[in-house]
Parts: structure tokens; C-alpha cells; sequence
């Protein structure tokens, strides 16, 4: 009985202690992405939510180690073609704690007019990068592989916008396909893919005497990511030609809140913090 007891009592001390480990989802963590760069949350918002003829860049610590801080990097340029399409061009680093992604993205999007006021935009972002070990301390290399394999992956994330007025549904895919070259496989299963669906409304707002364009933008997402718990969010956006602020909350990260300026009609700078609920 006391060997019973004793067995029972360590099961209990592992599980509780594997239940404890916060696995950091493996997406872009890109949901607080509103003002600039939004072509990384949807393909599609590149025809409107990207400034044209800009350059962006956008990075993310995410301190979840003692040891370690998984980061994300991604400098865009972004130019409208033409009244009806867009197209982007950037370098992005992700670090999501166990692989290190480097590589390039390419986006492209198109307008589609369906009646008054109302828009499909259809869009692709094609992402080529190189995957490896971000941290191989612990790496056991076995008798065929020696080292922590540098593999090349292209990952493809298509996304669709419906524009009724000023009001928006969105689908995206972050990796409805993907290849390993080094390996020539899928990089990951049919059962890995993550979806994201993302409804939002602009308000016209007067908040300067001189500005007639500002926004007030509430947004919901829904976003599924195998293997965690499926991530709920709202974002709520207030943008005018001086300065914009946001505050939002997600089921994983938990509450944010940000603010960013405008300065000499061409440079904006912003940031934006995280407070977690739980572990």
C-alpha cells in the first residue's frame, strides 16, 4: 500500500508539473497589428491598411524564459500598383523558443468590386525562409544527423476581405501550405494548419479641428492554433493624422494597450505592452 501510495504521489508531482510548462504558440503573434503592417495579420488589408509607398518595421519580445526571449522582426515596403491591387515586399525573423525562422515575404493583393460599397479583396503572402535550431544546448544528435539540420521552408498564408461600407469580414490562413526543400515533405500536417477569422467596423470620429479622416476601429478575431487552446480577441483602434492609441485583449497574451505619434507627415513611431493574466 505504501509503495501504491508512493507511485501515485510521484504520478501526481509529474503531471503537475507538465501541466505547469507554457508551450508559446508557434503563429506570428501578429494580433496587435492594426495600424501598420497589417498585410501580416490578412494578405488583403495590404489595399487598406498599409499606408501606400511606405516602409514599416514591427518587432515583438516576448519574454517567456528566464533564459531566453522569443522575438519577431519583420520589415515590410508595401506600395498600392493601382486602384485595384497592392503588392509588399520584406525581411522577417521569428523566434518562436525552439526554431529560429529567417527568411523573405512576399505579398500580393487585388480588389474585387461586387456592387456599391461592397469589395472582396483576395491576397497571398508567400513566405521563404530558413528554419534551424534557436537554441541547440540540449540538442542529442543522433547516428544519421549530427547537427541541428538548417532546413528551407516556403510557407504560403492566402486570405480573403469582404467590405460592405465600412464594415469588414475577413478569413485568413497563416499556413494553408507549406514545403520543406531540404527534406522534400510538407513541413507540416494537414492537421497543423491555423485559421483566423477577423470582423471589424470603422467609425468616422471628429477629434481634431483639422482632421477629417480619423477612426475609431473595434475588431473580434477568432484564431485556431493545433495543439492549444484557440485564441478570442478584440482590438479597439482610434487612428487620426497625428497620433493613433489601441487597447485590446486576447485569450492567451492578455490585455494591451498602446499609443503612437505621427511626426513630420512622414515618420510614425508607437509602441505597445502586454500584461498576462496567468502563467
Amino acid at each position: 500500500m505504501k509503495k501504491f501510495c508512493g507511485t501515485l504521489l510521484i504520478g501526481f508531482v509529474v503531471l503537475g508539473l507538465k501541466a505547469q510548462e507554457v508551450v508559446l504558440p508557434t503563429d506570428f503573434r501578429q494580433q496587435n497589428l492594426t495600424e501598420y503592417n497589417g498585410s501580416i495579420v490578412n494578405p488583403a488589408y495590404s489595399l487598406d491598411r498599409n499606408n501606400p509607398s511606405s516602409i514599416a518595421f514591427w518587432s515583438r519580445w516576448q519574454w517567456q524564459t528566464y533564459d531566453g526571449d522569443p522575438t519577431s522582426l519583420f520589415l515590410n515596403y508595401s506600395a498600392r500598383l493601382n486602384d485595384v491591387s497592392a503588392a509588399g515586399i520584406g525581411f522577417f525573423q521569428h523566434n518562436t523558443g525552439i526554431f529560429l525562422n529567417t527568411g523573405a515575404n512576399l505579398n500580393y493583393a487585388y480588389n474585387i468590386a461586387l456592387g456599391e460599397d461592397i469589395f472582396l479583396g483576395v491576397g497571398l503572402n508567400v513566405f521563404a525562409f530558413q528554419q534551424k535550431l534557436a537554441d541547440d544546448r540540449f540538442f542529442v544528435p543522433n547516428p544519421i544527423q549530427t547537427s541541428a539540420e538548417n532546413d528551407f521552408i516556403l510557407q504560403m498564408a492566402p486570405g480573403i476581405n469582404l467590405s460592405i461600407d465600412r464594415f469588414n469580414i475577413g478569413l485568413t490562413s497563416e499556413n494553408l501550405f507549406d514545403y520543406n526543400f531540404t527534406t522534400n515533405e510538407r513541413n507540416t500536417s494537414p492537421d497543423d494548419r491555423m485559421f483566423q477569422a477577423l470582423v471589424s467596423y470603422d467609425f468616422p470620429v471628429s477629434v481634431l479641428s483639422s482632421d477629417d479622416s480619423s477612426v475609431f476601429r473595434p475588431m473580434l478575431y477568432y484564431k485556431t492554433i493545433p495543439g492549444l487552446d484557440n485564441q478570442i480577441g478584440l482590438i479597439t483602434l482610434l487612428t487620426t493624422n497625428k497620433y493613433w492609441a489601441q487597447a485590446g485583449y486576447n485569450s492567451f497574451y492578455g490585455f494591451s494597450g498602446g499609443i503612437g505619434g505621427r511626426f513630420f507627415k512622414r515618420l510614425s513611431f508607437g509602441a505597445l505592452v502586454e500584461v498576462g493574466t496567468s502563467s
